[in-house]
């Protein structure tokens, strides 16, 4: 997830509200909008659906594909019969979508429906809110997953969850065993090969870290402590040396086209220091692919 990401706009105002038909009863069109207000987010992106029934609002709260503040939803339609909202998303056009246009359609379930240029494509996202209060009537991972009043988060209106009363420790000790001469020549050969390490290597980072603290590393458990730690403030995951890096280097929102890549770089051949523009300038066109593992 990314830093910095900017405050996100009311979007457009919607040129249709609740779909016509069919015609329901006034309490099952409000359970239903009941089932759909609210933040819904997958991996990549996060979206509040607010407003009411009858002029419902959907807003980007953040995304890693571009700044939110060039994305704006309109032609929103609220389908009481179906629990289901359906609108279009507008950003600036692309190579990937020349359009500037998305077309979702949104389930109470969490089922989401893209048209893309013409493509049909489904998809999930989650409810973070109610996804807590089931885990913690199932009595699992709960520890993670409490609502703690005071903790802030880095993405701009995703419900803070309990944060750095438990899992800051946690961090602080995957820290340490990270900069061990084990974890370091682990990782080195893999380095010294111009490859990231493998997944697994820092897996079982997290896996020590969690059980020398008395924590089962399930899978449920390392999932959550991942969450955990991305709704960190800036300043608290600053303590820790590979989320400050994380912070510092992996902004997949920045906006780059204009802008010149500059600065040190490493040759792997031998080593030596070299000037980034100066390398790129010697090539017509280049990918450049770029790791905070490496």
């Amino acid at each position: 997830q990314t830093v910095g990401i900017p405050t996100p706009t009311v979007c457009s105002p919607p040129s249709r509200t609740m779909a016509d038909k069919p015609k329901i009863d006034p309490f099952e069109v409000a359970q239903a909008w009941r089932e759909l207000e609210g933040q819904w987010q997958d991996d990549y992106r996060g979206i509040s659906i607010e407003g009411t029934a009858e002029a419902p609002r959907v807003r980007f709260t953040h995304s890693q594909f571009r700044p939110i503040s060039q994305i704006s939803v309109t032609e929103l339609t609220f389908h009481p019969a179906t629990k289901s909202i359906s609108f279009t998303v507008n950003f600036p056009p692309d190579d990937t979508n020349t359009t500037g246009k998305a077309h979702w359609h949104l389930f109470a379930g969490g089922r989401i429906r893209f048209n893309v240029n013409g493509v049909e494509d489904e998809d999930t996202m989650q409810r973070p809110g109610r996804q807590a209060a089931r885990r913690l009537n199932r009595g699992s991972a709960a520890k993670m997953t409490q609502l703690a009043s005071k903790a802030v988060g880095l993405h701009h209106d995703v419900p803070p969850y309990a944060g750095g009363d438990w899992c800051l420790p946690v961090l602080h000790t995957e820290a340490r065993i990270r900069l061990s001469p084990e974890y370091i020549a682990a990782t080195s050969v893999h380095f010294n090969q111009g490859r990231a390490p493998p997944e697994a290597i820092c897996e079982q980072a997290e896996q020590q870290a969690l059980e020398q603290h008395g924590i089962p590393a399930t899978p449920e458990w390392i999932q959550a402590y991942r969450f955990a730690a991305r709704m960190l403030t800036k300043e608290e995951r600053s303590e820790v040396f590979f989320l400050k890096a994380n912070d510092k280097l992996f902004r997949p929102g920045v906006d780059l086209p204009g802008r010149a890549v500059a600065g040190a770089a490493c040759r792997v051949t031998d080593g030596a220091a070299v000037d980034m523009a100066e390398v790129l300038a010697t090539m017509p066109r280049a990918v450049l692919v770029a790791s905070t593992g490496t």
